[in-house]
């Protein structure tokens, strides 16, 4: 049986070796052709040697993972991408979105496993071209930097349902039920959102009338449709009066 050909760019060289142990020790079918430790040397590899599947980083010096994919997208290639990283929750959406599949560093045998065994079902049906198109449209979508206790995110607007005041800092809830604490006061987050789709309810909560579909003044609440699904929450009667006053 023909083996299945594989490169890995990551600069990284204990990520690459790593990678090429487990690879050869795990997976005998996968014969890797080369290793890159940087964007411009992957190319050169994938064009000589046209490999099934390439693994590849996304934080590299001067060139990352996406724009190897940009690169791509101009070459007569359909490589099967699997990306390597370290945990960057925006790059592992961005990466879910465009259903490209990923490992996280440091990469464990069972996880490798599993992403060799969903090549090895859906590789056939794997289109690279829609994929790098997909990915590179939702990275390069404006995006609001916060600052975190911990470091920075970076934050689409339209995926945000609504924010809830929490002392100086600010809980911004997204449309996929993710919550991201942000050190920002409510106010400050309102000044960011400059769409005027997002209105502030009372003191604590800011909205994105996008997905507002109902609001009740008895109970206080307000209700968003996100894919068919149903989210209520509770806000004040001021907030109520906001929300009547900003539809007039």
């Amino acid at each position: 049986m023909q083996k299945i050909k594989a490169i890995i760019v990551d600069d990284e060289p204990e990520a690459q070796d790593l990678l090429e142990n487990l690879i050869s020790e795990e997976f005998p079918k996968i014969d890797i052709k080369g290793i890159a430790s940087n964007v411009d040397e992957g190319i050169e590899l994938i064009i000589k040697n046209k490999p099934e599947i390439v693994f590849l980083d996304i934080q590299m010096p001067r060139k990352n993972g996406f724009e190897l994919l940009h690169e791509l997208q101009h070459l007569d290639v359909n490589p099967t991408i699997i990306f390597t990283t370290a945990y960057d929750e925006f790059a592992v959406e961005a990466i879910r979105h465009s259903a490209f599949d990923y490992l996280q560093k440091p990469i464990k045998v069972h996880e490798l496993e599993r992403t060799i065994a969903r090549y090895n079902k859906e590789h056939i049906e794997s289109d690279f071209k829609q994929q790098s198109k997909i990915i590179l449209e939702y990275i390069r979508k404006p995006r609001i930097k916060f600052n975190t206790r911990s470091g920075f995110v970076l934050v689409d607007p339209e995926e945000v349902l609504y924010c809830l005041a929490d002392a100086n800092y600010t809980d911004i809830h997204l449309i996929n039920s993710d919550e991201i604490t942000v050190s920002y006061s409510l106010t400050n987050v309102q000044q960011m959102f400059s769409n005027s789709e997002y209105v502030r309810c009372g003191r604590s909560h800011l909205i994105n009338t996008r997905y507002l579909v109902n609001v009740n003044r008895k109970e206080r609440s307000c209700t968003f449709s996100v894919d068919s699904n149903q989210i209520k929450i509770t806000i004040t009667k001021q907030g109520v009066r906001d929300l009547e006053k900003f539809w007039g």
